[in-house]
């Protein structure tokens, strides 16, 4: 569904979008210099502890920041399982290992459904208390409506993918039906 935002939104969302690709780069880049220095790979677990004090880190909600990581260890696994294809001479172009996101580049922004609370109709999540410190947000929470054709009491995960440069988010709910 894409998401109808007015300003005040769009900006705080946009914000989250930025933070969860700057988080992005802070976990990618710690794998990365690990891999450089000792030729294995960063688990996440590992990877958690080097990122967990950044301030990207703490200005995302904890779930959101820790899927963000995960992200980072999905990449590297499928950088791994292609350098393992190319070294059995199965893959034949070349590999690289994952970029960055631009300067300025938004990413997905994953909530887990823990932090996504769906009441009357209406999805309401919730914000770090030093994302509303570092922005002057009054806003306790954001809050979406639910689509109709979601029957769903519970959330498993909540996405908000950036489209157009960060422009306009479109939003997935994830979750579970008989």
């Amino acid at each position: 569904n894409r998401l109808k935002l007015n300003p005040a939104k769009l900006d705080i969302i946009q914000k989250l979008a930025y933070h969860s690709a700057r988080l992005y780069n802070v976990g990618l880049y710690s794998v990365r210099q690990y891999f450089f220095e000792n030729d294995s790979y960063l688990n996440y677990a590992k990877n958690y502890h080097c990122c967990k004090d950044n301030e990207n880190y703490k200005l995302l909600l904890s779930d959101s920041a820790q899927q963000v990581l995960k992200l980072v260890e999905r990449d590297m696994k499928s950088f791994f399982a292609l350098l393992r294809l190319k070294q059995a001479g199965k893959y034949s172009a070349k590999v690289r290992l994952p970029n960055y996101k631009g300067k300025e580049e938004s990413a997905i922004i994953l909530i887990q459904g823990r932090s996504a609370r769906i009441k009357k109709g209406f999805v309401h999540i919730g914000l770090s208390k030093s994302f509303k410190e570092k922005y002057q947000i009054e806003l306790k929470e954001l809050v979406f409506k639910l689509p109709k054709n979601i029957e769903a009491t519970k959330l498993q995960e909540l996405r908000i993918i950036p489209l157009f440069g960060g422009k306009e988010f479109e939003i997935e709910f994830v979750y579970k039906k008989e």
